[in-house]
């Protein structure tokens, strides 16, 4: 999925991913802009 930006609705998907895999660190990365953006969370 590619969005303008990376908004809270996106940290809280990726944080119920980490959740459910088991995982502790996870990236979420918007390639949709000329320069990535990409941001390191941690649960």
């Amino acid at each position: 999925m590619s969005v303008e930006s990376v908004g809270e609705s996106e940290r809280a998907q990726m944080l119920n991913y980490l959740r459910i895999a088991n995982k502790e660190v996870g990236l979420v990365i918007n390639f949709r802009n000329a320069k990535i953006e990409f941001e390191r969370l941690v649960r």
